[in-house]
């Protein structure tokens, strides 16, 4: 074994808890509602047992509730306990009247402290600014907060250290569906509605992590893969009905079409047992593929018509003797190129091989 593969497995079981996880990213405009959101959702998502095994936020931490500021350079950290400790009779004051009033006079104080050229722990100007656009935004119907966090410590937290938090989320996986983490991101995206005040900003919150990039794009596979189906569908059928001048004929066509897509989906989920973003992307153009020894066929059946006089059994006869050895071998020889990457390393090819070949079969048979 590489020893890459080695560390690889070492590292899952020093650190499994962030294996086949979601993580949730948690955003808004200040730092106190990003915190509170995130407790919220984390509270709402550990109470659905059905969808979840385990929560986990970085920042409830005991370790980092204690030595947190420890990570801040050592610049930033005396900068910050300077701004603490000469802003402490400010936090002080609003600590015993948390009221518009308390607040008006801590401003009316530092205004006074301005004027007196006397030093003053909060940059005044950009308290000023921060006031009035919260004010202006409340005015025209907008909900806005006033961080203190930003205004005591703006100059030594940075904004995505401050604005963001994060939730890892390990769902229950449901292997009956094509994708088995649906049901929990349902249930994620029902929380996050659920932790929404209108009262408050909109709180943010990106799923990403492994598992929900995996679910991403199987989810955008199929849904384009649905889409480039029906799309094809239709051109086919328009394209069979100009061809063939017969609705009957392109009803059989189609039904011989879709029985052959049955029968390549039943092999295999025997032969395979599994599904691949390759298989699945390329599963339109089984349609294509497959057409096109029913055009042979039914193009060669109206000739014979023609020819016997409308004795439609035997224009079928002889269609069969004449293209059947020819569409025999067109299917062997596509068989032999497909099924040749079974053996290689290029697991998405061989297994693609293993949807489209007996849609050829099929439909020739």
């Amino acid at each position: 074994m590489h020893r890459f593969k080695k560390n690889r497995r070492n590292y899952e079981k020093a650190f499994n808890q962030e294996l086949h996880t979601l993580l949730l990213v948690v955003e808004s405009t200040s730092p106190e509602l990003t915190k509170s959101a995130a407790q919220r959702l984390a509270r709402e998502l550990r109470a659905d047992t059905q969808h979840f095994t385990q929560i986990y936020r970085p920042d409830e931490n005991p370790f980092f509730h204690r030595n947190g500021l420890l990570y801040l350079d050592a610049d930033k950290l005396q900068d910050f306990s300077s701004t603490l400790s000469q802003a402490q009779p400010f936090i002080g004051r609003i600590s015993q009247e948390p009221s518009l009033n308390g607040f008006f006079s801590i401003f009316e104080d530092a205004l006074k402290a301005e004027t007196k050229t006397e030093e003053v722990p909060i940059d005044l100007f950009s308290l000023i600014d921060k006031v009035t656009n919260s004010l202006h935004k409340t005015l025209n119907g907008e909900t806005d907060l006033l961080s203190w966090q930003k205004l005591i410590a703006e100059n030594n937290i940075s904004k995505e250290q401050s604005d963001k938090a994060f939730i890892f989320v390990s769902p229950k996986f449901d292997y009956s569906q094509i994708l088995p983490v649906e049901p929990a991101i349902k249930s994620v995206h029902q929380a996050i509605d659920k932790i929404q005040d209108p009262n408050l900003p909109a709180v943010k919150v990106w799923i990403t992590g492994e598992v929900g990039l995996e679910h991403d794009e199987m989810a955008g596979m199929s849904q384009g893969t649905f889409t480039a189906s029906v799309f094809s569908v239709v051109l086919v059928l328009g394209i069979l009905l100009v061809a063939y001048r017969s609705w009957m004929l392109t009803f059989a066509t189609l039904v011989t079409l879709g029985v052959g897509m049955v029968f390549c989906g039943l092999f295999a989920s025997v032969a395979v047992k599994q599904l691949n973003l390759i298989s699945v992307a390329f599963a339109v153009s089984n349609i294509g593929l497959g057409v096109e020894y029913a055009i042979h066929f039914c193009l060669r059946y109206r000739d014979n018509v023609d020819l016997h006089g409308n004795d439609k059994g035997k224009a079928i006869r002889a269609a069969l003797l004449t293209t059947s050895p020819s569409l025999m071998l067109c299917a062997l020889t596509t068989s032999i190129g497909l099924y040749a990457f079974i053996p290689t390393d290029y697991q998405g090819i061989s297994e693609l091989g293993c949807w489209r070949v007996p849609v050829c079969l099929s439909v020739c048979l």
